[in-house]
C-alpha cells in the first residue's frame, strides 16, 4: 500500500511527464513555424527557448517522449 508521499511523488511525476510531452509538441511545432518563416535559431522567440530549456531539463530528469530502438530493443529519447 503506497504512503500519502509516495502518492504525491507519483502525482508529481505524471504532471511532469504530461508537462513534458506538451513542451516537446509545443517546441516542433514553434520550430516548424519558425523555419517555414525563415527565422535562423539565433532569432528564436522567448518564449521558444524557454520551452526548449525547459523540455530539455525535463528530458535530462528521465521525463519525455521515449522511443524504442528497433536495432537494441531499448527507449531512448527521440531525437529531433
Amino acid at each position: 500500500m503506497m504512503c500519502e508521499r509516495d502518492e504525491v511523488i507519483k502525482k508529481y511525476k505524471e504532471k511532469l511527464e504530461e508537462t513534458a510531452q506538451c513542451l516537446d509538441w509545443m517546441v516542433r511545432s514553434m520550430k516548424i513555424k519558425h523555419d517555414a518563416t525563415g527565422i535562423a535559431v539565433g532569432d528564436y522567440s522567448p518564449e521558444l527557448l524557454v520551452a526548449i530549456r525547459l523540455e530539455r531539463e525535463l528530458k535530462e530528469m528521465g521525463f519525455g517522449v521515449k522511443k524504442e530502438n528497433k536495432a537494441t530493443g531499448q527507449e531512448e529519447d527521440e531525437k529531433r
